[in-house]
């Protein structure tokens, strides 16, 4: 048994958990709302609505520096199309309807916004144009093949 004070009351609590840092439920929600407001403000405000939008933007300016703003306005100049095939992106959550930042691995920069699969391929390849350039003369030869043979 472990003898711990609680994170929000500073309460001395037993618990057999050795991670646990509340006293009760009402002090861990009462510890949450006052690390964040917008996420739990009550009836107002988009996030407590919509909490993927609230992840969406926490994400975009922790990962890649840009706002939902900056966000939304690359996906209307690409015209809600991946930059690289062209095609709208297609899924069944809200996750993969959604393009994909691309961005470079090394400096950090947003290079642009792709589907699911398009964004894959670019991170599986390892951003090599060496190796996509092989991989499109692979693929060549073999539909040659193909044509000869019938």
């Amino acid at each position: 048994m472990f003898i711990k004070h609680c994170k929000t009351c500073n309460e001395e609590f037993s618990t057999y958990r050795p991670q646990k840092r509340w006293c009760s439920r009402v002090c861990k929600n009462a510890w949450r709302r006052s690390q964040y407001p917008a996420k739990y403000r009550h009836g107002e405000g988009v996030f407590r609505k919509d909490p993927t939008a609230y992840h969406l933007k926490w994400h975009l300016e922790k990962i890649y520096g840009i706002t939902l703003e900056q966000y939304d306005e690359m996906v209307a100049v690409q015209g809600g199309r991946c930059a690289i095939c062209n095609k709208l992106p297609k899924g069944t959550n809200h996750t993969s309807r959604r393009l994909a930042v691309d961005h470079d691995h090394i400096t950090n920069t947003v290079r642009g916004l792709l589907c699911g699969p398009c964004n894959t391929t670019i991170g599986m390849i390892e951003d090599s144009p060496n190796l996509l350039d092989r991989m499109r003369r692979y693929l060549g030869k073999h539909a040659q093949l193909r044509l000869v043979e019938k």
